[in-house]
């Protein structure tokens, strides 16, 4: 044996010790030994070194055996000690054994010694490497239950119920608190997801198919599902630890989904905004250019009358795209450049726009009605201005023949909401074209001043106070309701 064995020997004979070290070292054994023959001497041999194995008698003068056992057993509980004495009783080996010795010989037959080392030894590797695999394995399963309860995903370990391949229902067999922070499902271990969502196999079939696909087939799958019964998107990551199992590893990304749908439907307004305001600002340079031309050409042949017209139509065009730019200048500003917020109330804000248009207002004869009831915002107030004094002057510069024209000015509650609106009993607004009017250069009246950006310029601020906005009319001739709601800015009472 090549391996070198440090051996503490508990004897009273130097004799009997060095007999028994011969022997060891004749039969193949590579061993340092050392001897004591006392408690205190085999307490001071137990702290200064390591041993492999504890050779030891049975009584000695000095040291009762069991005395120097407990003492081993507290300081190095996995030593394996072996008796080596002279006589010992059937009963009295069985009771050592019980109490911690591993194997015993006599002293007239020592052939047995060297097997009972080695039998002892090889218990002790076995020993120590099933401790050291239990020690992993604890160490494991607090790293596991550690991620497990502190890891952001949701993570549901559950078992699938079929009736064939059929999927019926699954069990939640652990969950972790993310998943209750996710899905808002609580105290769902040991239950069907049945008796926790009824319905949901009916409402949800899509997530059952992946679950069961996945359980069936033990082939993971990575995809976004959409859960109807929770009202939130997730992104699910399926594992099958073992058939008809299953584990779910989910983040809810409902947030994302809103914001690719929000930035898909930016991009296609973008698209829109680049295509309607080349095709809006093109018009009127083709009339510069177009009647350029004419100038030249009239200029040449004196024609002083189509010379003011045509300097008529250039001057018109010129104005036109002026006021196409400004207005545009003005919709990027919205988001990037805004005042510093201030408290300020609804009728504050209505009063001072009808301040600003009260020339149109006394033109056109309008009736205003300011409602009583009342809000306090918090935020841009000029920008916020301009949503109903826009509002007010589209509810004038369409109030077709109504007499006298009708504008009331107003906030209401409404499921919980806060909403206003502006109303007329002007011309009215047919179906078709309740969405299209917010549309940049979108004009329902072509012959109207302006350049047709006012409802886009209001729906912009509106959203940027995370709000939405919307018309209500019955068609020609009865007349609009213009509402909208700024969620961000209202200050709740």
């Amino acid at each position: 044996m090549d391996e070198y064995l440090t051996i503490l020997i508990i004897e009273d004979s130097p004799a009997d010790y060095l007999f028994v070290e011969r022997h060891l070292k004749q039969h193949g054994l590579s061993v340092q030994c050392s001897r004591v023959d006392s408690l205190t001497g085999l307490h001071e041999a137990l702290d200064r070194e390591s041993w492999d194995l504890v050779l030891s008698d049975y009584n000695l003068p000095d040291l009762v055996f069991l005395d120097g056992l407990r003492l081993i057993r507290t300081a190095c509980p996995d030593l394996p000690v072996i008796m080596v004495t002279g006589a010992m009783g059937d009963e009295k080996a069985v009771e050592l054994l019980r109490q911690g010795v591993w194997d015993f010989v006599l002293k007239d037959n020592l052939t047995r010694l060297v097997p009972a080392i080695l039998r002892s030894l090889k218990a002790k590797r076995e020993l120590d490497e099933r401790r050291y695999a239990e020690e992993r394995l604890k160490e494991s399963e607090a790293m596991y239950r550690s991620l497990f309860e502190n890891m952001m995903n949701g993570l549901a370990y559950c078992r699938m119920l079929f009736d064939g391949d059929t999927p019926l229902d699954f069990i939640f067999l652990n969950v972790n608190k993310s998943f209750e922070r996710q899905s808002g499902l609580k105290h769902v271990v040991g239950k069907r997801v049945s008796e926790v969502i009824p319905g949901i196999r009916e409402t949800d079939p899509g997530m059952f198919e992946v679950y069961s696909r996945v359980a069936l087939t033990g082939k993971a799958e990575q995809q976004e599902i959409y859960v109807k019964a929770l009202g939130e998107w997730f992104w699910v990551s399926v594992y099958s630890p073992a058939r008809e199992h299953f584990v779910a590893v989910f983040d809810v990304i409902t947030e994302r989904k809103q914001a690719e749908e929000l930035l898909q439907r930016k991009n296609a307004e973008i698209e829109q905004f680049i295509y309607t305001v080349s095709h809006d600002l093109r018009s009127p340079l083709v009339t510069v250019k177009t009647f350029m031309g004419y100038l030249e050409k009239d200029m040449a042949e004196d024609d002083k009358e189509h010379l003011v017209q045509d300097i008529k139509f250039i001057h018109g065009a010129a104005d036109k795209m002026k006021l196409l730019l400004d207005d545009l200048l003005e919709l990027s500003r919205i988001g990037r450049i805004e005042a510093e917020p201030v408290r300020v109330s609804f009728k504050d804000l209505a009063t001072e726009s009808l301040n600003t248009l009260a020339g149109a207002i006394k033109e056109n004869q309008a009736d205003i009605h300011l409602h009583d009831a009342d809000v306090l915002l918090f935020g841009d107030r000029p920008r916020l201005c301009l949503i109903w004094q826009n509002l007010i002057e589209n509810a004038l510069k369409y109030g077709g023949n109504a007499t006298p024209l009708r504008i009331e000015l107003g906030v209401r509650q409404e499921n919980g909401e806060t909403i206003f609106f502006v109303k007329d009993n002007g011309i009215g607004i047919e179906s078709q074209y309740h969405r299209i009017i917010f549309g940049i250069f979108e004009k329902l009246d072509p012959t109207s001043t302006g350049a047709g950006m006012g409802l886009s310029l209001i729906k912009r601020i509106v959203e940027k106070c995370g709000g939405r906005i919307w018309v209500e009319s019955e068609g020609v001739g009865t007349g609009s309701c213009f509402n909208f709601t700024l969620p961000r800015v209202v200050l709740q009472s």
